[in-house]
């Protein structure tokens, strides 16, 4: 059975009010805010949508942040950031301009796919973000029906220094079971660098992350749910280089026991 689980750093939230289809208003940013830290949420990042409906970048909404940190206090500690759907014009940005679309300022980038990219064609842009000397982050691949059951696809990009960020909500079937299982392949093919919650509001799509770090490290091990939960993140925001480490499973007699047990 897991142990205390750490703090945890939330990559990917919509917890700034009325920028994107997350947080409609002030009072349900603060709601988010205040079930993410009763969950174990000490740091989020605010990645607005940035996309053909909505036009934000990390510059702009650092101000919103301010704002709502104010609101908020120091429960949570929140930086700014984007989560940039890519096409020409937002890639060519990217690398014109990188401080107004990284996370807090780091050479970290969030980055999401539409449905439509082929893998071959997506490879060839986190080539471009990386020769940049950005680091990309692509957002929810287990829920890209496009990418999710290429492992070798995917490994090729986390060879090539790109990370893959799972949702939280995926690991126990809020999307469906094909995400779920897609999620589950990639942490254990070892390509995981980070889970964040992608939140968008208290109820459908909550920041919660602690059934996340139950699931991880009740089959892999305390270590590895906190590499990918708040160590990793955490150097993210820091602009730090992070670690992958191997989802080893624990001893399948283990397994028994803690699932007796619970």
């Amino acid at each position: 059975m897991p142990t205390d689980s750490p703090k945890f750093v939330d990559l990917h939230t919509h917890v700034l009010p009325g920028l994107d289809d997350g947080a409609r208003s002030l009072e349900e940013s603060l709601l988010m805010l205040r079930d993410a830290a009763v969950d174990g949420t000490c740091e989020m990042v605010a990645t607005p949508h940035h996309n053909d409906v909505f036009r934000n970048d990390a510059a702009s909404s650092a101000d919103h942040v301010q704002s709502l940190q104010h609101e908020a206090g120091s429960k949570v500690k929140i930086h700014s950031g984007c989560e940039v759907t890519i096409d020409p014009d937002s890639l060519q940005a990217i690398l014109e301009a990188p401080e107004m679309w990284t996370i807090n300022r780091t050479r970290y980038v969030l980055v999401e796919f539409p449905p439509t990219l082929a893998p071959r064609l997506a490879g060839r842009v986190l080539s471009e973000i990386l020769n940049g000397r950005l680091t990309p982050i692509v957002a929810h691949p287990e829920r890209m029906p496009a990418f999710r059951d290429d492992l070798d696809t995917l490994q090729s990009w986390c060879r090539n220094g790109a990370a893959l960020q799972v949702t939280a909500g995926s690991l126990d079937q809020r999307f469906g079971s094909h995400a779920q299982q897609a999620a589950m392949r990639m942490v254990r093919a070892g390509l995981v660098t980070i889970v964040a919650s992608d939140s968008h509001d208290t109820v459908k799509r909550p920041p919660s992350l602690l059934s996340a770090w139950r699931r991880l490290a009740t089959e892999f091990g305390d270590s590895f749910a906190a590499q990918v939960l708040s160590v990793n993140p955490g150097r993210v925001v820091r602009g730090e280089s992070f670690d992958t480490i191997p989802a080893r499973p624990r001893t399948r007699g283990l397994r028994r026991f803690f699932s007796w047990a619970s």
